[in-house]
């Protein structure tokens, strides 16, 4: 048993208790509901991933349906948090058709669904990193009483995780093409970061989830 299992195990862990957490608290928070489907879609998808690999076969078809799901999905939860209050925010549903459009037509004939999509999820991760880039800043005008912790806390999570494991993806190909062992390096630094970033969740939800714990109720 390697490393890299050990910490997967531990991040899917995580993220079985942060599914729980999401529909436990799926009608409080409304403005959640798009982060919490991604975080629903990202277990239905290691399952089926696990389930195929265990049987000898390639699951890498599911990571190029992963990303396109995963990008929607975190970017209607920006839009409702963020665009909805800015002028862009009008054309953003063209902005994420045509890039989820980009997405197929990568799969459909650039980079085979048998093999990683490194070209898509560069693309998307980049853009997932810049709306929380400008959550970021939009956030430092307001007041700290007046901010919502738990969605800062969400937002610095993915910010950590996806700019971390960005050029992970981005040269998947090429370090397993020229360096297994590279690949085994910077492959248990991604299953690292996305531990990391299932523990921040957790820590950023828990208190909506068990509000005794909460010394300011007001923070959430």
């Amino acid at each position: 048993m390697n490393i890299t299992f050990d910490i997967g195990e531990l991040a899917k862990l995580f993220l079985l208790i942060n599914v729980l957490f999401a529909f436990k608290i799926y009608k409080e928070r409304n403005e959640l509901k798009w982060f919490e489907l991604s975080l629903i879609w990202a277990l239905f998808i290691q399952i089926i991933a696990k389930t195929i690999a265990h049987y000898q076969g390639n699951n890498l078809p599911f990571l190029h349906l992963y990303t396109i799901f995963e990008f929607t999905l975190i970017s209607l939860f920006y839009k409702e948090i963020l665009f909805d209050n800015i002028k862009l925010g009008r054309y953003f549903y063209y902005f994420v058709g045509v890039i989820m459009l980009i997405i197929i037509g990568n799969s459909l004939f650039f980079e085979s669904i048998y093999g990683y999509n490194s070209n898509a999820k560069g693309l998307t991760q980049i853009i997932i990193i810049s709306y929380a880039v400008i959550y970021f800043f939009n956030r430092i005008s307001i007041d700290v009483v007046q901010s919502n912790l738990v969605l800062n806390r969400i937002n610095a999570a993915v910010l950590l995780y996806y700019a971390s494991s960005l050029f992970i993806f981005i040269f998947a190909k090429f370090l397993l093409e020229n360096s297994d062992i590279m690949f085994g390096y910077f492959w248990d630094f991604n299953a690292l970061m996305y531990l990391t970033f299932q523990v921040l969740i957790f820590i950023a939800t828990w208190r909506l989830v068990f509000p005794a714990f909460t010394e300011i109720k007001s923070e959430n």
